[in-house]
């Protein structure tokens, strides 16, 4: 969650960056349009200033450690320069104003600029830090042109009607503390409600990255079809049906003998290898991934959604797995696995099965059994794959690839009538791989 929102607070530093600088072209362009070259430059020295402490702000972000009194100090830096830009006369121009008019030439509003760049950020706590200063820095120029020889104020010439308003409004050195201290009044204002919209945005963030782990979370158990219909729709699989679909049963030969002498650490750490590439096998062949059992898998084709290509892709899963296999023992020969596999297609019940808080999803019938049955019967065949008749059949129909080249490529072999236990007919089913002998 922090670096998520870290890396976005990055970018809309990067973001408020631009747009400080986009800022100051258009404030320089405006200055040497109005004033001579050396009186624009004097103001202009001051943007840019502004624009290196935003450099300044950017670099911050990267720090590992003391950014909080960093980030304080380059707001404060903000308001002051602004602050200093606004008090004093330009010397470089015949503008030389009475103090309380140099309050009055419409650089307040500047004041906002600086808050809402600082908004851009996904931190309240930072925006508060900057209405403060900001209140604070417009305060002490009031204070400041206030301190001035000469200046009044309603305290020394009380105003009982219109016109003696309009009256003192017509001497350049009077100050009207009310306007001064409702412009305070509005930063305090603006500020509150930036804070609010910056903790509602913050919440915003870290929700929609709390999602995004959900939704990593379920991937890891998950198909990520499966995920991602659980993201979009309630009970997408309550109610139960028949549908065709092609299972893949994938087990480990030889991993429990192996696993025995070695320690927990190594096991585990083999196995998840293992898993891990036969599980992106499934997901790269759109299927979804079951379950795990043990050093096994459990795969479907046709689940949550019914295509054309179901049977053909649980074929190509199957050679899949074994071609990541076959280099995995290439990169591992000391250790002696095989990876034993069964394919079939058939009619299917699938649906949510449990109670209360706690459902699994599950698929059910006899194609399941007899998927299961063909990696079981691998070992008595010889073969290290068994993909029944039934399933090559319906991916020659269906897919729009060529299902015989790919099994003719592979070497296929056409057993006949392989009996099955609970099986009352033997099942054809194309073998693939001759186990080794050794």
């Amino acid at each position: 969650m922090r670096q998520a929102l870290a890396a976005d607070e990055q970018n809309w530093e990067k973001v408020g960056l631009a747009a400080r600088t986009l800022t100051a072209v258009i404030v320089i362009g405006w200055l040497f349009s109005i004033l001579n070259w050396l009186g624009a430059l004097y103001y202009s020295g001051f943007v840019v200033l502004l624009v290196a402490i935003g450099f300044a702000h950017l670099w911050v972000t990267r720090m590992p450690r003391r950014r909080v009194v960093w980030r304080g100090l380059l707001i404060a830096a903000d308001f002051a320069v602004l602050t200093v830009a606004i008090l004093f006369d330009n010397p470089a121009t015949n503008w030389i104003l009475p103090a309380p008019l140099r309050l009055e030439l419409g650089t307040f509003d500047f004041y906002f600029v600086l808050l809402v760049s600082i908004g851009l950020t996904y931190s309240a706590l930072r925006v508060l830090w900057a209405g403060f200063l900001a209140a604070v820095c417009w305060g002490a120029a009031v204070v400041w042109v206030w301190d001035q020889p000469g200046v009044t104020t309603m305290m020394e010439k009380p105003m009982n009607s219109g016109a003696d308003w309009v009256e003192m409004h017509k001497d350049p050195m009077f100050v009207d503390l009310g306007v001064l201290l409702e412009q305070v009044l509005v930063i305090a204002l603006v500020t509150g409600f930036l804070a609010l919209a910056v903790t509602r945005a913050r919440h915003l963030v870290q929700r929609q990255v709390d999602n995004d782990r959900k939704r990593q979370n379920l991937s890891r158990y998950l198909s990520p079809l499966i995920a991602e219909r659980l993201e979009t729709e309630d009970n997408p699989l309550a109610t139960p049906n028949e549908r065709p679909a092609a299972l893949l049963f994938a087990d480990l030969r030889g991993f429990t003998t192996w696993a025995e002498p070695r320690s927990a650490a190594e096991v585990f750490a083999t196995l998840s290898e293992l898993m891990a590439l036969l599980t992106k096998d499934v997901f790269d062949n759109r299927g979804t991934l079951d379950k795990y059992a043990g050093d096994g898998v459990m795969a479907s084709f046709g689940t949550p959604d019914v295509t054309a290509e179901d049977p053909a892709d649980a074929i190509r899963c199957a050679l899949s797995m074994q071609h990541s296999v076959a280099e995995w023992r290439e990169k591992n020969p000391d250790v002696d696995l095989q990876l034993m596999v069964g394919v079939h297609f058939g009619t299917v019940m699938v649906g949510d099965i449990g109670a209360g808080e706690r459902f699994e999803f599950a698929i059910l019938g006899d194609t399941v059994n007899i998927a299961a049955r063909l990696e079981s019967a691998t070992r008595e065949q010889g073969y290290l794959t068994l993909i029944s008749e039934a399933c090559v059949d319906a991916a020659r129909k269906q897919s729009a690839d060529d299902i015989a080249g790919m099994l003719m490529d592979a070497k296929a072999l056409l057993l006949e009538g392989i009996p099955l236990k609970g099986v009352e007919r033997g099942i054809n089913a194309y073998a693939i791989g001759p186990l080794p002998t050794n």
